[in-house]
């Protein structure tokens, strides 16, 4: 088969998607630095203070790797201490600095990793739907219903579809999707149908304005 809408895959719609998740995940582990921050074992790696809660400490923790960076030893950037009291102030500098980093950086980690398996399971299943219709083998056709727009789920959120509802010939009704940037097709108009896996435990399928080349294979 030649292009169809499936080939044209909508990462830039499915970034600015993953913006809200990111958002409040980062929120979520932001206020978590400040937790850990409090802790009596953390606070003892710079100049203990009191605690404060959580949300202050968390800005009050980035302030402090900010200032650490930007205002910290130049011997120790430099590399060249003069004496040993400046190699134990280095030291003790660039554990203070890595501890305090890598816990600031804790949030960003896990929204990269968020994003990282979110894309991998959204590009699998565009590579899943074009490697059938390449095929040229749909499961079955189906009759576009009235109203054809189906009701929007997390699965037609998360892979930037939309959903429409067909019937097959055994009058059964189904909700199929179609690209989200694909024209709603009108109501009795054939549709190619292909099977896909199942996704939070319901069967998904997904269609294509049929045409001659696309055999049917099921046919119910």
């Amino acid at each position: 088969m030649g292009m169809t809408a499936f080939d044209e895959v909508p990462q830039g719609l499915f970034f600015s998607r993953m913006g809200l998740p990111c958002f409040f995940l980062g929120v979520f582990f932001f206020f978590g630095v400040g937790v850990v921050a409090n802790s009596l074992e953390f606070q003892q790696v710079g100049v203990p203070s009191e605690v404060a809660p959580f949300w202050s400490s968390a800005f009050r923790h980035y302030s402090r790797v900010i200032s650490s960076v930007t205002q910290g030893p130049e011997f120790c950037w430099s590399g060249q201490t003069v004496n040993e009291f400046q190699e134990r102030q280095c030291s003790q500098y660039w554990e203070g600095l890595v501890k305090s980093g890598s816990l600031a950086f804790i949030p960003f980690i896990f929204i990269a990793l968020f994003l990282y398996f979110a894309l991998g399971f959204f590009s699998d299943l565009y590579r899943g739907i074009q490697k059938k219709i390449k095929k040229g083998k749909a499961s079955f056709a189906a009759i576009v219903t009235n109203p054809p727009e189906g009701k929007p789920d997390i699965f037609s959120w998360f892979y930037c579809l939309r959903p429409i509802v067909v019937q097959l010939p055994n009058q059964v009704q189904i909700k199929a999707y179609i690209p989200y940037e694909a024209s709603i097709p009108t109501p009795g108009q054939t549709m190619a149908v292909f099977e896909m896996s199942s996704w939070l435990g319901e069967k998904r399928y997904l269609a294509l304005t049929y045409d001659p080349h696309i055999v049917i294979v099921k046919g119910s």
